[in-house]
């Protein structure tokens, strides 16, 4: 009938999981043989971003969940918080 957006977001979301897992495993192997340390420093830098992806994914979806959850009471009680207050100007 149509096309399924949920099914192509979470193909997309797997090819890129596959992609993080794929790319993760040739950089161990590539620092287990590269001695140079400039080269190293980076592909150790890399991995560690690589591994704390899922993490920040994570923490990032909290943060949002609290500020919309605290926005949502504060706005409840109080409608007018977010309203730019009116300038009287001097004509």
């Amino acid at each position: 009938i149509g096309v399924d957006v949920h099914d192509i977001i979470n193909k997309r979301d797997s090819r890129i999981q596959n992609n993080i897992i794929i790319r993760i495993n040739e950089l161990e192997k590539l620092l287990q043989s590269i001695t140079q340390e400039n080269i190293r420093t980076r592909i150790m830098i890399e991995l560690k971003a690589l591994r704390l992806l899922n993490f920040q994914r994570q923490l990032r979806s909290e943060i949002v969940t609290c500020m919309r959850l605290d926005v949502n009471l504060e706005t409840g009680t109080y409608p007018r918080l977010y309203k730019r207050p009116k300038q009287f100007g001097l004509r």
